[in-house]
């Protein structure tokens, strides 16, 4: 008879997703995710397979949460400087955590975007979501419409560079100081 489960599958993923967010997939060993995850390593490849597959599975719960927070800062009332101000800052609120983050899909994709063929269509993917979403947010208004797609290519590039520079340094001042530069070019 085989062993019962003692751990929350629902709950090691957010640790691992942490672990990953935090250090990177380089930067995070087995041993630090199997510390993390509170499980042992058995466990960790019979719930969720390979380091691979378990940060493939950590990236999508956190999409998860970034798509539903982005989605609920466009469907808002508002004109689109308004409601792209408060979409940027909604990708990038959780970003400012005191361990300095950054925005895990940003850190996977300048990590593992170029060597990974599983992950490099994904991470795109995201950033074309993201920057689909903004695009008609832009079209909303009769002036931007014209020059939605690189306005919405600008604004997805911004969003970008401020989830690294967060990692850095960066404070919430100086991203909603950019957000606004950025969204000034909007006339």
């Amino acid at each position: 008879m085989g062993r019962t489960r003692r751990f929350d599958p629902e709950q090691a993923l957010e640790r691992a997703m942490d672990a990953f967010w935090e250090r990177g997939f380089q930067g995070t060993s087995m041993q630090r995710l199997v510390e993390r995850m509170g499980i042992n390593r058995g466990s960790l490849y019979a719930t969720f397979g390979s380091k691979e597959e378990l940060f493939q599975s950590a990236v999508d719960r956190y999409l998860a949460r970034k798509r539903a927070a982005l989605l609920e800062a466009v469907a808002g009332p508002g004109e689109p400087r308004e409601v792209l101000r408060r979409a940027m800052l909604a990708l990038l609120v959780d970003t400012q955590a005191p361990l300095r983050r950054g925005c895990l899909v940003a850190n996977a994709s300048v990590e593992r975007g170029p060597f990974c063929a599983r992950t490099a269509p994904k991470l795109l993917g995201v950033w074309r979501d993201i920057e689909g979403c903004f695009a008609e947010v832009l079209e909303r208004d009769p002036a931007l419409r014209p020059r939605s797609g690189p306005l919405a290519r600008l604004l997805v590039t911004v969003v970008r560079g401020l989830a690294v520079s967060i990692r850095l340094e960066a404070s919430r001042e100086e991203v909603e100081e950019v957000v606004d530069a950025a969204l000034s070019t909007l006339r």
